[in-house]
């Protein structure tokens, strides 16, 4: 399972919404070797959910891009963060990816099961 590298404290969460839908399914990316990443306020990230437990450096083999939100709260994002959707977990960060720098980072999370569907306005949670 996916830990939180022990020097990091408590800390707030990321808050944003949901403001464009994707159903894009890909493979053969590479994690960046980043255990954490800053989100600012009104920063534009997109979410790609993988069945894989993954690590920093390791390669995405395969991942479905599900939503982009914008953050209505910044903070600072770490490996082991748990992302809600709606207030329900639906799965756990394990990674970044950096191909669209400086115009959005992918923020990888690894899922178990059926996953609910990241619809327009949903609010999304980052801790």
């Amino acid at each position: 399972m996916i830990k939180r590298p022990s020097f990091y404290g408590a800390k707030r969460a990321i808050m944003g919404e949901v403001v464009t839908e994707l159903n894009a399914r890909g493979s053969g990316l590479r994690l960046s070797k980043d255990w954490s990443r800053a989100v600012k306020i009104g920063d534009i990230h997109e979410i790609m959910l993988t069945e894989s437990e993954l690590s920093p450096g390791d390669e995405l083999k395969d991942f479905t891009a599900i939503a982009f939100f914008e953050a209505s709260q910044g903070s600072h994002s770490v490996i082991g963060d748990r992302l809600y959707l709606n207030e329900v977990e639906v799965g756990v960060l394990v990674g970044y990816e950096m191909n669209h720098m400086p115009n959005h980072m992918n923020i990888v999370f690894m899922v178990e099961g059926e996953v609910p569907e990241f619809k327009l306005d949903d609010k999304i949670k980052i801790q």
